[in-house]
């Protein structure tokens, strides 16, 4: 993830489990 490059990874998979919770 692209995203990971800029933010610690955990920051990221965190963001990435709120959008999955939240469905969009």
């Amino acid at each position: 993830m692209s995203c990971a490059r800029h933010y610690k990874l955990t920051v990221c998979n965190s963001i990435t489990v709120q959008l999955h919770s939240t469905g969009i």
